[in-house]
C-alpha cells in the first residue's frame, strides 16, 4: 500500500467522523436505537437455545406443561424481538432523517455563500445530482447498512460465545477450520502472487 493510498483511506475515516457532528444532537436517540438493536439481536440468539431445550424435553419424555411453558417463552421472545426490531427501525429512520436534514441545511448554507464564478464553472444540475445521490447513499448507510452490520456482529459474537459456553468441543471444530483460512487470506492479501 502506497503512502497516497494510506492517506486516502485515513482521510475517508476523517470524513466519516466529520459527519458525527450532524449526528451528535441526536446521539441519545441513536443510543436508544442501539439498545433496541442489542435487545432484538439478543432475542434472536435466545430462540435457537430455547427451541433446542424444547426438543430435548420432548425427547426425554418431560411433562407437557414444561414443553408448553417453553413454547410460550419462545412466543414471547418472538413478540419482544418483533417489537424491538420495529422500534429500532423507527428510531434509526427518525435519527437519519433529522441528521440528513441538518446536512442538507449545511450544504445549502454553504452553496449560497459561494461566488458566482463557482456556478459558472459547474452546472447546477450536476451539483444537485451529486448532492442528492450522496444524501441518499448516506440515508441507506445510516438506516440499513450500519444497523445490519452491528446486528450481525452481535449475532456472530453471541453465537460463538454461546457455542463456547454450551460445548467447547463444538466450538473447537469451526475455530480449528477457520484459522487456516484466515491465515491464508492474510498472507494472500500481503502477497497476491502467493495464490
Amino acid at each position: 500500500m502506497s503512502v497516497e493510498e494510506k492517506n486516502k483511506a485515513g482521510s475517508g475515516l476523517k470524513e466519516l467522523f466529520k459527519l458525527y457532528r450532524f449526528l451528535k444532537p441526536y446521539r441519545w436517540k441513536f443510543a436508544l436505537g442501539m439498545f433496541t438493536l442489542l435487545i432484538s439481536s439478543g432475542a434472536s440468539l435466545m430462540f435457537p437455545k430455547l427451541l433446542g431445550d424444547m426438543v430435548d424435553m420432548g425427547n426425554k419424555g418431560k411433562m407437557l406443561d414444561e414443553i408448553s411453558r417453553t413454547g410460550l417463552i419462545l412466543l414471547t421472545i418472538l413478540v419482544v424481538q418483533a417489537v424491538f426490531s420495529y422500534l429500532r427501525t423507527r428510531i434509526f429512520v427518525l435519527v437519519t432523517e433529522k441528521t440528513l436534514a441538518s446536512i442538507r441545511q449545511h450544504v445549502y448554507n454553504h452553496l449560497i455563500k459561494l461566488p458566482m464564478a463557482f456556478f459558472a464553472e459547474r452546472r447546477v444540475g450536476e451539483l444537485n445530482s451529486r448532492i442528492s445521490s450522496d444524501i441518499s447513499l448516506l440515508q441507506d448507510s445510516l438506516t440499513g447498512t450500519l444497523a445490519d452490520l452491528l446486528s450481525q456482529l452481535l449475532i456472530i459474537t453471541g453465537g460463538i460465545t454461546l457455542m463456547m459456553v454450551s460445548s467447547f468441543k463444538l466450538w473447537l471444530v469451526p475455530a480449528v477450520r477457520v484459522k487456516p483460512l484466515l491465515y491464508r487470506c492474510c498472507l494472500s492479501s500481503m502477497n497476491p502472487q502467493m495464490e
